[in-house]
């Protein structure tokens, strides 16, 4: 699928996605406070793919946090959880034609490598965007085989596929 439909999914299901956060409120919050143990205070950390903004709230109680994400209605919402909080800054756009060089301490890229069958090209670009010492999270959907495929989700109510 070319990158910039993703745009076109992500906003069809971004109402899927606020409504299920506080289902998985947990575990995002389990996923961050991982990567925040290995960043400074007031650190500044990448979230790339930032779909509804919840990581990005729960980052920014220690550090400052660029959400970022191709999907205009995912901004939204990232935007609405997080207005106010001075340590957060929504941005609307493609990470692969972001030009980001040694200016994060850590990202988080949670369901968002698996998008990418060029995901060296992902790597050197976060790696890239990273201080020296930077660290990151990078999770994807498990699988018990390597696999380019389209698959859809049990859950997923939509007419694109994903």
């Amino acid at each position: 699928m070319n990158i910039k439909n993703y745009a076109k999914v992500y906003d069809e299901v971004a109402s899927q996605y606020e409504e299920g956060f506080s289902k998985r409120q947990e575990v995002k919050e389990a996923k961050t406070g991982a990567l925040l143990q290995y960043l400074p205070d007031g650190g500044r950390v990448l979230d790339v793919g930032c779909a509804v903004g919840g990581e990005t709230y729960f980052l920014s109680r220690k550090c400052f946090i660029i959400g970022l994400d191709i999907s205009p209605e995912m901004v939204r919402y990232a935007r609405q959880r997080n207005e106010g909080n001075p340590r957060v800054q929504i941005i609307l756009g493609n990470f692969l034609e972001m030009h980001f060089d040694n200016e994060f301490d850590g990202i988080y890229a949670n369901a968002f490598i698996h998008l990418f069958p060029e995901y060296d090209v992902v790597l050197a670009k976060m790696r890239t965007a990273l201080r020296k010492g930077g660290v990151g999270l990078i999770s994807t959907t498990p699988s018990e085989r390597t696999r380019e495929e389209i698959a859809r989700k049990k859950d997923y109510q939509s007419t694109q596929e994903r």
